[in-house]
């Protein structure tokens, strides 16, 4: 029994020994074997796709986290003039106006009055940064603070439902002046007295 050239690696031969047809040798069953580290890029690609997802992720976070960043500090501002000092000192309505020397009802009590007056004094006019408002409601309800003594120059009233104005500086008289350190007497009126308004 003749063995199988192709396993012993020869030439194949014919009868009279001359070599006959060349065939594919064995190493041609060696290529699956190549094929096979085809088999690990896609570990190698799934491993490049994920710490590109994480490297993506983290970004996206950085961004969020300084997105929030820009906008707490806006918060944060807004808070500042809320009135908590104004909010403090509201209390039921008694009849009174209030005044006070600096911002937010805060400082030194300028004046409290039921009624009206001409002239604040001295010490107290042209003083007023924060005002406030506890009268009744319905008819003179409206707080007019003027400029001068004897309701004269311009002015501008509180209104009931406003409670109280905490920050002056952001206001004007109908004169076109600042309403902050300016104001000298007051009086209670009707809404319809009134050419412009505190808040």
């Amino acid at each position: 029994m003749h063995a199988d050239p192709r396993a012993c690696g020869r030439t194949p031969t014919t009868g009279d020994g001359t070599p006959g047809p060349a065939r594919h040798t064995a190493t041609g069953a060696h290529h699956p074997r190549t094929t096979t580290t085809t088999h690990h890029h896609p570990r190698i690609t799934k491993e490049t796709r994920g710490n590109t997802m994480r490297k993506f992720t983290a970004t996206a976070a950085l961004l969020g986290l300084t997105a929030l960043g820009v906008l707490v500090p806006a918060a944060t501002s807004q808070a500042a003039v809320a009135g908590p000092g104004c909010d403090s000192k509201w209390g039921p309505r008694n009849g009174n106006m209030y005044a006070w020397q600096d911002l937010d009802c805060s400082g030194t009590q300028l004046i409290v009055a039921a009624g009206n007056s001409a002239n604040w004094g001295a010490g107290s006019n042209d003083k007023a940064t924060s005002v406030m408002n506890r009268g009744f409601t319905g008819g003179l309800d409206h707080v007019a603070f003027y400029e001068h003594d004897n309701y004269g120059g311009g002015h501008a009233c509180l209104a009931p439902g406003e409670l109280y104005a905490d920050n002056l500086t952001d206001n004007r008289l109908t004169s076109g002046v600042g309403a902050n350190d300016s104001i000298t007497s007051h009086r209670w009126v009707a809404r319809s007295a009134c050419g412009a308004f505190l808040t």
